[in-house]
């Protein structure tokens, strides 16, 4: 691919994120196709790279998820929104966890605040902890 075409396919990924619901059963394709270390500066908009610009080197995020799925691309600065995706009905699983990780700013390939979700786009989340979400003892 021409790397001015990749660039403008990251724009265009970047604008329509919000609407990939499934991104999860395709995080291989994905992670083939971009780059595992960051940013990307082309699918953040200019609110967004100035709150990437603000992130500290060191990020805690959270995803909320299935007992199965505690790695993923999409995580979340707020807590609250994570923990949501795993009792939305539309997402409802089963299985409803908060995972807690740490990634680094330089390991964010994006940042998206489209619905206010405060979502980061990473493949190198470190986990640091797994809760039920409704009960139970915490994982670790």
């Amino acid at each position: 691919m021409d790397p001015g075409d990749y660039g403008d396919w990251l724009r265009v990924l970047g604008l329509q994120s919000s609407g990939c619901e499934n991104i999860r059963d395709h995080v291989k394709e994905v992670r083939r196709v971009l780059d595992t270390s960051g940013p990307l500066l082309q699918i953040m908009v200019p609110e967004a790279l100035t709150a990437y610009s603000a992130l500290p080197d060191q990020i805690l995020v959270y995803r909320g998820c299935s007992a199965g799925q505690f790695t993923g691309l999409s995580w979340s600065l707020d807590r609250d929104c994570a923990q949501i995706f795993a009792t939305f009905p539309k997402y409802a699983v089963a299985d409803p966890v908060l995972v807690t990780a740490v990634t680094r700013k330089r390991d964010v390939l994006a940042l998206i605040l489209e619905r206010e979700e405060q979502d980061i786009v990473t493949f190198k989340a470190r986990r640091q902890l797994v809760e039920p979400i409704l009960g139970g003892d915490s994982l670790k």
